[in-house]
């Protein structure tokens, strides 16, 4: 009994060391550079319209424009939500604040084997303080009121098309750190596409490659996938193997080090476990991390016919709203760093 409890402890131990995270490094790098460092970032909202232009000026539609190569997506394009979750379930929120006349006695633990808060449970430390007090995920949508009533203004006027709209929370990174955000939408035959990447440096700077596409009449085909990734199952995967190595460095240096064996024969006498369909299983299921997603209308399968591109990086001043134009589309973008003392975004239902 003792040699499979001992077996299976090493079996636990190794398995964790075994995990690799099947996501582009570039991505993994931003992710653990934010978890060492997370306190030192700030959080910003980040607010998005794309619409087309209607009503055309006559020295436009005489311009000629060059014409595009193909779209050459990025390997690590990292996708906005659908839907948001609520962090805090609501009525664990409101069972917390009733009286309970339970009372919790003292309870002791055994000294000799205790894990440290600092050792086990310092994973809470790679979270952004203000993180926790988000009302959602990065990257997930969040109703904003001040958003509403510009799409609501704009939705008045017949010369304009309000293809995309859209808010979220996420940490600026650094230029080397970056990565874009795919961004697609179609409306009324006209469809919106492209990449958002926002990083900062001295000052914050939004780098937009969009194009506006048209569907083809009554033409249909396979669309174009592109594979994308979820950044928050990516900093809950480095924090699940953070948590994890910590765990076994426990049993190691605490249970272990009081047997009297070699490691290292019973390890290599386990090594062919780690071929085993369910390690291999194990393994791959990093990849539900992965969304692909299609440029192109995925409801109707629709062919589109790219036309026009605005590909910019400018830079961005925090708080205020900036219009990306081009006489056929265009794009309002602002960023604001997000207090939760004056936040008046709601989740999106």
């Amino acid at each position: 009994m003792k040699i499979y409890i001992i077996i299976s402890l090493v079996i636990l131990t190794n398995l964790s060391y075994s995990e690799t995270l099947d996501f582009p490094s570039s991505l993994t790098k931003a992710a653990e550079d934010y978890l060492t460092n997370s306190n030192s970032y700030n959080i910003y909202r980040v607010d998005l319209i794309l619409f087309e232009n209607l009503i055309l000026e006559e020295v436009d539609k005489e311009e000629s424009w060059p014409e595009l190569s193909d779209w050459i997506n990025s390997n690590n394009l990292v996708y906005l939500s659908d839907t948001s979750s609520l962090l805090v379930n609501e009525d664990s929120m409101q069972q917390g604040l009733e009286e309970e006349d339970m009372v919790i006695s003292k309870i002791e633990f055994n000294s000799s084997l205790e894990m440290k808060n600092s050792d086990l449970n310092s994973d809470v430390n790679n979270h952004n303080i203000k993180e926790i007090f988000l009302p959602v995920e990065f990257f997930e949508p969040i109703e904003n009121k001040e958003l509403i009533k510009i799409v609501k203004k704009l939705s008045k006027y017949n010369k304009y098309n309000l293809v995309y709209q859209n808010s979220w929370y996420q940490p600026l990174f650094s230029a080397d750190l970056s990565f874009p955000l795919l961004i697609s939408s179609a409306s009324n035959n006209s469809q919106i596409y492209g990449e958002l990447t926002l990083y900062k440096q001295r000052f914050i700077h939004g780098k937009v490659i969009f194009r506006l596409a048209r569907q083809l009449q009554d033409t249909f085909g396979k669309t174009k996938n592109q594979v994308s990734y979820n950044f928050n199952n990516i900093l809950k995967e480095l924090r699940s193997k953070a948590y994890k190595s910590r765990r076994n460095y426990f049993w190691r240096d605490n249970f272990f080090a009081k047997l009297n064996f070699s490691l290292s024969e019973i390890s290599s006498l386990l090594s062919d476990l780690y071929q085993t369909k369910d390690s291999q299983a194990k393994k791959t299921t990093n990849k539900i991390n992965v969304n692909e997603t299609s440029f192109k209308n995925n409801s109707s399968l629709s062919i589109y016919s790219d036309l026009f591109e605005i590909n910019e990086d400018r830079k961005i001043s925090e708080g205020e709203w900036h219009y990306i134009d081009h006489p056929y589309f265009g794009v309002l973008l602002k960023i604001s760093k997000w207090n939760n003392e004056n936040s008046t975004v709601e989740r999106e239902n």
